[in-house]
C-alpha cells in the first residue's frame, strides 16, 4: 500500500484517477460489485461525443470487481476512464472491457400476442397430427380394397380342400372396388393438400413470433479492479468516448436595415444541430459543445519525393542468323515464359516499383486535421439548461448564444448575368471564438429571404452576408455597339469592339454604396490584344483573384441616376480566327 494512501483520512479521499491499465489478474474469491451509473454530462464534438456517468458503490476491505453493466455499444477501444472520491484508502488495479448480448424487455401486450400466436401454433400442429392420422387410415381402405381386387387371379382351390362357396357376383363386386378405391384416394389427396395448407400456415404463425420475439442488443460491460484497506464508500465517475454523435451549427442572421437616423443592426443567434444513435438516451444531462475535432489527424501526413530522370539508352543488338522452325519455335515458347510470369507475379501482389508506389502516396486523400490545444479555431461550448436527447438520431436543437453588430450596408450588381442588385452586410465577429461552417437562415427587417451558408471564421474576422434582392435599386444592361473590322495596309488585322451601357436608378431615400461586376475577355496568346473601354476607370481587376473580372464601387444618392458604358477592343491577324469562351 502507498505511504499516501495509508495518510488518507477517512472523511474524504483525494481525488483518484482510474487508469485503463493491461488486464490485472484477479484473486478467486473476489467480489462483484454491480455498479448503477447515470448519464449526467455530455461533450459532443462535430464527430464523436464524450459521455460521462455518476454513481456510487460501497466497496468491502479486500480485492473486488466493480462493474459497469450499462455501457452502449459502440465505445470507442481503450478511451474508457474511471475518476473518484472515496472516504478510505483505494487502489485502482485495471480497466476490462467485455461485450456481451442482452435480451430487451418485452411490454404485456407484446407477451399477450406471442402467447396467443405460440397457442395457434400447438392447435394447428395437433391438427396436423390428426389429418396424418386420417391419410393413414384412408391409405389402409385403399390397400384393402387394392388385395380384394387381386382375388380372382388366385384360382380355385385345390382337391382335398374345404369344400368351396358359390362362385361370387365379380362384375360387381369390382364395380363396388372401383368406387370405393376411387373416394379413398380423392380423400387422401384431399387430405394431403390440407396438410400443405397447415403446414403454410404453422410456417406463417412462426414468422410472426419471430418479428414480436425481443430483439437481443449488444452491449460493453465495464470491469474495474479495486483494493480497498477498509470498508469505504466511492463516488466514482466513468467517461468513455462514443462515434455516434455529432452536432453541427446552425445560424439566424436577422437585419434590420433602419431608417432616417435609425443605423442598420445585425442579430446573429448561433444554434446547435445535435443527434446521436449510441443506443443510449441522454436524459436530464449537462450538454457541452466543442469544436474540436476528436476523430480526425492530430499530425499531417508524410510525403515520398518523386525522381524524374531520363530513361535508359536502348541497346540494338545485331540481329543473329535465322534459326531453323523448330528452333524459332521453341525460342519464341521460352521468350514468353518471363512476360507469362510477370502477369502471375502482378496478380499474386507483387511489389509496386519505386514510383509507383510514390504516385500512390501522393494521391492520398488530404484529411483536415485536428487541433488538441486551446487556440483561435477551438471553443467549448456548455448549454445553460440541462437537456434530454433521445437516442434514435433524431434532430435536438439547442441555442449556443446571439450576438449583436452594427453592419456596413452595400449592394451588389452583376448585371451581365442578373438585372438585380442584392443587398449585403460586412460585420466583424467577436475575437473571444471561431464560427465553425454552418447554414443560415436569413431575415430583413423581420422577413425571412433565404438561405445562405456561413464559411468557418476565426474570432475577430470580418465577412459579409447577402440579404437578398434590393428593389429599389433598377439596373439594365444593353448592347450599345457591336463592331467587326479590318485595319492596316500592309499588315492586316481584325478588329472586335463591343460596348454594353449598364443603367442604375437608386429610388432609396438615402445613399447607396453600389459595386458593379463585370468582365472582359482575356488573351493566352501575345498576337492577341484586348484593350478595355470604359467611361468610369474600375476600382478593381481581376477581382478576387480572376482574370478579367472587374468591379466598379460609388456612391449612389437618393434618386440619382447612372449610366456606366464599358466595352473591349479585341485585335488579332487577320489570317487567323478567333473564338470566345
Amino acid at each position: 500500500m502507498p505511504a499516501f494512501a495509508r495518510a488518507l483520512p477517512l472523511t474524504l479521499a483525494p481525488t483518484l484517477a482510474l487508469v485503463a491499465l493491461t488486464t490485472i489478474g484477479l484473486p478467486a474469491a473476489a467480489e462483484t460489485i454491480e455498479l448503477e451509473t447515470k448519464i449526467d454530462n455530455v461533450t459532443v464534438y462535430p464527430r464523436g461525443a464524450q459521455v460521462e456517468r455518476i454513481g456510487k458503490a460501497d466497496v468491502p476491505a479486500g480485492s473486488h470487481v466493480i462493474r459497469i453493466p450499462d455501457l452502449p455499444r459502440d465505445v470507442i477501444p481503450n478511451t474508457l476512464r474511471v475518476e473518484g472520491r472515496s472516504t478510505g484508502a483505494l487502489e485502482i488495479g485495471a480497466v476490462d472491457l467485455k461485450r456481451v448480448t442482452l435480451t430487451r424487455e418485452e411490454s404485456e401486450a407484446a407477451a399477450a400476442a406471442r402467447k396467443a400466436i405460440e397457442t395457434e401454433i400447438e392447435r394447428l400442429q395437433s391438427e396436423l397430427e390428426k389429418l396424418g392420422y386420417d391419410i393413414r387410415v384412408k391409405e389402409t381402405q385403399r390397400d384393402f380394397l387394392t388385395n380384394l381386387a387381386g382375388l380372382p387371379a388366385r384360382g380355385p382351390v385345390p382337391l382335398g380342400s374345404a369344400p368351396q362357396a358359390a362362385t361370387p357376383d365379380w362384375a360387381a363386386i369390382y364395380t363396388l372396388i372401383g368406387t370405393n378405391m376411387a373416394e379413398a384416394q380423392n380423400a387422401i389427396f384431399a387430405l394431403r393438400q390440407q396438410v400443405k395448407e397447415t403446414e403454410r400456415r404453422i410456417e406463417d404463425e412462426r414468422r410472426k413470433l419471430g418479428r414480436l420475439a425481443p430483439k437481443p442488443k449488444q452491449r460493453l460491460v465495464g470491469e474495474v479492479s479495486v483494493i480497498a484497506e477498509g470498508a469505504l464508500e466511492a463516488d466514482l465517475t466513468v467517461r468513455y468516448q462514443i462515434s455516434s454523435a455529432s452536432w453541427q451549427p446552425l445560424y439566424d442572421a436577422r437585419l434590420t436595415t433602419g431608417a432616417g437616423d435609425n443605423a442598420a443592426a445585425l442579430e446573429l443567434t448561433r444554434r446547435a444541430s445535435v443527434r446521436q444513435s449510441s443506443g443510449e438516451a441522454w436524459t436530464d444531462v449537462a450538454l457541452s459543445l466543442s469544436t474540436v475535432r476528436s476523430q480526425g489527424r492530430t499530425a499531417a501526413p508524410k510525403i515520398r519525393p518523386v525522381i524524374v530522370d531520363f530513361p535508359p539508352p536502348v541497346t540494338v543488338a545485331e540481329a543473329p542468323a535465322p534459326a531453323p522452325r523448330m528452333a524459332r519455335t521453341r525460342a519464341l515458347s521460352e521468350a514468353a515464359k518471363p512476360k507469362a510470369q510477370d502477369r502471375e507475379d502482378r496478380l499474386r501482389g507483387a511489389p509496386l516499383q519505386d514510383g509507383m508506389a510514390a504516385g500512390r502516396t501522393l494521391a492520398r486523400a488530404r484529411v483536415r486535421q485536428a487541433t488538441v490545444t486551446a487556440s483561435p479555431f477551438q471553443a467549448t461550448f456548455t448549454v445553460p439548461d440541462r437537456t434530454s436527447i433521445g437516442n434514435d438520431g433524431v434532430v435536438k436543437q439547442v441555442k449556443i448564444d446571439s450576438k449583436s453588430f452594427e453592419p456596413k450596408l452595400a449592394a451588389r450588381t452583376v448585371p451581365r448575368l442578373d438585372p438585380q442588385a442584392y443587398l449585403y452586410a460586412t460585420f466583424k465577429l467577436p475575437s473571444e471564438t471561431p464560427y465553425l461552417a454552418g447554414t443560415v437562415s436569413l431575415f430583413r427587417d423581420g422577413t425571412y429571404v433565404g438561405r445562405g451558408r456561413l464559411p468557418a471564421l476565426s474570432g475577430g474576422q470580418e465577412h459579409e452576408l447577402g440579404f437578398g434582392a434590393d428593389d429599389r435599386i433598377r439596373v439594365k444592361f444593353n448592347v450599345a455597339n457591336e463592331v467587326r473590322s479590318e485595319t492596316g495596309l500592309i499588315t492586316a488585322s481584325r478588329v472586335d469592339e463591343k460596348r454594353y451601357r449598364i443603367s442604375l436608378n437608386n429610388l432609396h431615400t438615402r445613399s447607396v454604396k453600389l459595386t458593379v461586376v463585370d468582365r472582359i475577355p482575356v488573351s493566352r496568346d501575345e498576337e492577341i490584344k484586348v484593350e478595355l473601354t470604359s467611361s468610369i476607370a474600375p476600382s478593381k481587376r481581376n477581382l478576387d483573384e480572376q482574370r478579367g473580372v472587374l468591379a466598379w464601387t460609388f456612391d449612389l444618392k437618393p434618386n440619382e441616376k447612372k449610366n456606366l458604358d464599358v466595352g473591349f477592343k479585341a485585335t488579332w491577324p487577320a489570317e487567323k480566327t478567333i473564338i470566345y469562351r
